[in-house]
């Protein structure tokens, strides 16, 4: 019988987002990201890639995410978290953003890849 490997805590995440807010996704700001029963600070480094739904084309060039967009982005969060991959455990490999101000739910991700 094979034996997964035990969860690394983890700092810096890169997920697929989709964003839910009227405001714009903001890499000046910052928000909560609640994954499993953990609540973190969390910065988006950068917007790498937003899909196209109409051609399921990636854009590289945009930097910015706005109401229904789906992008990839980088993010660091103040404190580890335990976390997998989505694919593998969906689980603990999915969380929310919240708006640190307002306290709404701003977008909800799936984790891609993690690292301390």
């Amino acid at each position: 019988m094979l034996r997964e490997a035990a969860p690394e805590p983890a700092k810096k995440l890169e997920a697929d987002l989709c964003w839910f807010d009227d405001t714009p996704l903001s890499t000046q700001r910052k928000y909560l990201l609640r994954q499993t029963t953990n609540t973190v600070i969390a910065r988006i480094g950068a917007i790498k890639q937003v899909l196209d739904v109409h051609t399921l084309s990636h854009a590289t060039d945009r930097h910015d995410l706005t109401m229904n967009d789906i992008g990839r982005v980088s993010l660091t969060l103040q404190k580890p978290i335990v976390a997998d991959a989505y694919d593998s455990h969906p689980g603990t490999g999915a969380f929310v953003l919240i708006d640190e101000a307002t306290h709404h739910t701003v977008a909800a991700g799936m984790i891609r890849e993690f690292s301390a």
